[in-house]
């Protein structure tokens, strides 16, 4: 019942009748990390710009798919690895629903919502490590992780051509964190 009627949405709200759904791909760098407040223990990042680790480098790539089947939204998935603030191995995979904030003809929001898995390599062995509350103390393999059903993601976009996009994405971790990409993004 619940799998017809998602279905029958989805059908009435299809942008074009033609099959066509509008379809886009990002490619990003891994900028830099804000931690609100402060780093929790910034004597472990290596790459931190100021001595409380407010700012500090990440090193990394990420690559999403969006497909825009409805006419203000869409679905994306998206994953990334990268040097986490610790220099250590992170990935995330994510999967969301996508909305237009804003569009217009030269810039244009973005913003989304999903499941996202976070692992990163675990910090527990480092010295003077205390967890901050965001990733548990056990461990998968050696990772430590965590599942989020309200993963999100913002996205300002600036149109260079009617194809290509240069992208700036905030990835918000509030109250811990606030990732930053950078990139292109290319729709056909």
């Amino acid at each position: 019942m619940l799998l017809q009627l998602l279905s029958a949405l989805l059908a009435a709200s299809m942008s074009d009748s033609s099959g066509h759904w509008p379809q886009a791909a990002s490619v990003q760098a891994v900028g830099l990390t804000f931690h609100p407040g402060g780093g929790t223990q910034p004597t472990l990042y290596p790459r931190r710009l100021d001595n409380d680790g407010w700012w500090v480098v990440q090193l990394g790539g990420a690559v999403s798919y969006d497909v825009e089947p409805w006419t203000h939204f869409g679905i994306r998935a998206k994953t990334a690895w990268y040097r986490d603030c610790a220099d250590k191995p992170q990935i995330f995979v994510h999967l969301g629903v996508r909305g237009w904030i804003y569009k217009g003809e030269t810039w244009s929001v973005h913003g989304g919502l999903g499941p996202t898995l976070v692992m990163r390599k675990d910090w527990q062995n480092l010295p003077g490590y205390a967890t901050n509350g965001f990733f548990g103390d056990d461990t998968w393999h050696g990772w430590q992780h965590r599942f989020l059903w309200y993963g999100g993601e913002f996205d300002l976009l600036r149109r260079l051509d009617d194809r290509t996009r240069l992208s700036l994405s905030l990835v918000p971790g509030f109250p811990w964190a606030i990732t930053t990409m950078f990139g292109v993004r290319r729709s056909w």
